[in-house]
């Protein structure tokens, strides 16, 4: 799996990538002050959630997996100069609320509640000592590609915005 064609990660970090599993790890450089996951959408919402949490939504799922990264890394959240869950997606999806549920921070926090509940108890002491301070300090935000692609350079908003035009048409 292409973890980077999914999603999009600004930080101080490097992608570990164990090929006989099909997986890739994130791992954030110990003194790093910057962690911001960026998913982008054209025309789909947020996943729902998984088989066996099917109320553990992508944004919910994201956000815990931000917490065990820095968790991984041994760097608090609070540490962190900015840290950041982004859906950068389409003006008309945003402004017909598609992502506004799963951008909730109080939802979220109580998505990631339930998962974690589910483990019964196992998973608390990581709740409590990584989840709930990324959670406080996290910031979370819808952009639009309109907006990103209006706050380039000319001759980079023009091919960027024929890309998009045409991810429009296609999907």
């Amino acid at each position: 799996m292409d973890v980077a064609a999914r999603f999009w990660v600004a930080s101080h970090h490097r992608y570990r990538i164990e090929e006989q599993q099909g997986k890739a790890d994130l791992e954030l450089d110990p003194e790093a002050t910057q962690f911001v996951v960026i998913e982008a959408k054209i025309g789909a919402p947020l996943s729902s959630g998984t088989r066996h949490a099917p109320d553990f939504d992508q944004a919910a799922r994201t956000v815990a997996c931000m917490a065990e990264v820095l968790r991984h890394a041994g760097r608090r959240p609070r540490a962190m100069d900015t840290l950041a869950f982004v859906v950068l997606a389409p003006e008309t999806a945003i402004e017909a609320g598609t992502f506004s549920r799963e951008m909730d921070l109080e939802g979220m926090s109580a998505k990631i509640q339930a998962r974690v509940g589910m483990y019964e108890g196992r998973l608390d002491g990581w709740y409590r000592a990584w989840v709930e301070p990324t959670l406080a300090g996290i910031s979370l935000h819808t952009v639009s590609w309109e907006h990103a692609i209006g706050t380039l350079k000319p001759e980079a908003r023009t091919s960027l915005k024929q890309f998009y035009d045409l991810c429009l048409a296609y999907n």
